[in-house]
């Protein structure tokens, strides 16, 4: 057989098989409407750029900023960012050549790209093979979630989010198949780098990975990449604040007042669960209160700038609920983990639409409410159909009204 016929065989064999051909179609259109955003200008830069601005400090060999702003944390007359490091060390390379100003999206719309085969094996792995099942699950995870407002708004404080759910759905992935503990842990220690709570992640992942291996010091591996990565983070935080402890949460330069009195009452105490709850699971729209206060395709509504809750964005992760079975609880158990951080968490996250926080844990709830689905056998087209067409259209209307509100 000649090179060109291989190749030839290659091809038609790639586009033959309907798993990898769906998954390209479903990527190449992610892409294209993205893309699409940034050319109409829906993709507005957020200043100032502070994951920029720290890969900038970084290639100048110093770990403060040479900017003021907001959110800022201050010690001894220097500006640091509180958030974690990866995701400007990831910029480095780009920013040396292009500027801090680059838009963020330079990296966050790869990082979905490589996400969504993650996603697309998820649901294999959690025992969903139907393809067009997998199609519906991947658009609702990317478009009919509030992924996607962190996604089209160009902002240090969502790209964390991206990268974080990129990290563990591969992390997921690998843990199912009980594949590379080392490369688990690893992943964990990348989200754990960009945010610090992820790192509870570990713990349901060794759960899946001893069941799939059943020996105790391979899937112990999965715990060496967190606990490298918090004695860089606490390096990190020593070299910054000369305290292991201290990320700069507690330094950081707040402009709401509220959110200062809700600082005071303790950076994480039982005190902010309610609240963090309140706007997670069921805050609703506002009335509108006048011609500057609307929610894009959506007369006489305003969102809270605190965000809405699941079961106005994206109510089809409560259908979690109902999951059943072992791979259930393990899940469950992932959700509750990083959840807990965050409901004990002061701040509840800057303007947005729903509650950004929570997509951390996309890559435990999606694959739970995927399941919950198949125990009430709602992968119909009657039920699908209206339900994807809301959730994208509503969180479509988010990223509008994000790009409105903050440019």
């Amino acid at each position: 057989m000649t090179s060109f016929a291989r190749k030839n065989k290659v091809v038609q064999s790639f586009f033959n098989d309907k798993t990898t051909f769906r998954l390209m179609v479903l990527s190449i259109c992610l892409a294209v409407f993205s893309l699409g955003l940034v050319y109409l200008g829906f993709l507005h830069p957020v200043k100032p750029f502070f994951f920029g601005e720290l890969a900038k400090a970084f290639l100048h060999g110093r770990l403060y900023l040479d900017i003021k702003a907001t959110d800022l944390a201050t010690y001894q007359n220097k500006a640091y960012t509180p958030f974690g490091p990866l995701p400007g060390i990831l910029l480095m390379p780009l920013v040396a050549i292009f500027g801090a100003n680059i838009p963020l999206t330079t990296i966050g719309l790869p990082i979905t790209l490589l996400s969504i085969p993650a996603f697309w094996i998820l649901w294999k792995e959690i025992g969903i093979e139907n393809y067009d099942k997998r199609i519906w699950l991947t658009t609702l995870t990317f478009l009919g979630t509030v992924y996607l407002s962190c996604l089209t708004v160009d902002s240090s404080y969502f790209l964390s989010h991206i990268l974080v759910v990129g990290c563990l759905a591969w992390a997921l992935v690998f843990s199912l198949q009980g594949k590379m503990p080392l490369l688990v842990g690893f992943l964990v220690a990348a989200a754990t780098l960009t945010r610090t709570p992820d790192v509870l992640a570990a713990i349901p992942l060794a759960f899946l990975l001893h069941k799939a291996t059943q020996n105790r010091f391979q899937w112990s591996l999965v715990f060496v990449g967190p606990v490298v990565s918090i004695a860089l983070t606490g390096l990190y935080n020593y070299l910054r604040f000369n305290s292991f402890l201290e990320s700069g949460y507690n330094l950081q330069q707040l402009s709401y007042s509220l959110l200062r009195l809700y600082r005071s009452q303790g950076l994480f105490s039982i005190v902010h669960i309610p609240r963090n709850l309140y706007y997670f699971l069921i805050a609703p729209p506002l009335p509108s209160v006048g011609p500057d206060h609307y929610i894009a395709f959506l007369p006489h509504l305003y969102p809270s700038e605190w965000g809405m809750g699941l079961l106005f964005v994206s109510p089809w992760l409560l259908l979690g609920l109902s999951a059943k079975g072992q791979l259930a609880k393990v899940l469950a158990l992932g959700t509750l983990l990083l959840l807990g951080p965050l409901m004990l968490y002061y701040g509840i996250g800057w303007i947005q639409w729903g509650y950004r926080y929570g997509t951390d844990v996309l890559p435990f709830m999606a694959p739970l409410a995927a399941l919950g689905m198949e125990r009430l056998n709602l992968y119909k087209w009657k039920f699908l159909l209206p339900l994807t067409l809301y959730c994208v259209f509503i969180n479509l209307a988010g990223s509008l009204w994000l790009f409105e509100t903050i440019k």
